[in-house]
């Protein structure tokens, strides 16, 4: 899914000038880097909504068709 590899999550944080010293909350354990969680509330959402986005298009385009082929039954009435 979305890795965030350690190295890139440590140039991150030296970037915003944040170290062990200064703010221990922000850094992350190395069990976490080693065995990150399974799923986080961003992946959540995104399996929640992944569907319902083509799911709505495909809904929107057959009420489309719909739509039009009843304005042409009326037309050539």
């Amino acid at each position: 899914m979305f890795w965030l590899p350690s190295q890139s999550l440590v140039n991150d944080l030296r970037s915003q000038k944040v170290s062990v010293a200064q703010e221990p909350a922000l850094v992350l354990t190395t069990e976490w880097i080693e065995n990150p969680p399974v799923t986080t509330l961003s992946m959540l959402i995104t399996l929640v909504f992944t569907p319902l986005l083509p799911g709505s298009a495909v809904l929107l385009v057959v009420r489309r068709r719909d739509v039009l082929k009843a304005g042409e039954q009326i037309a050539a009435a």
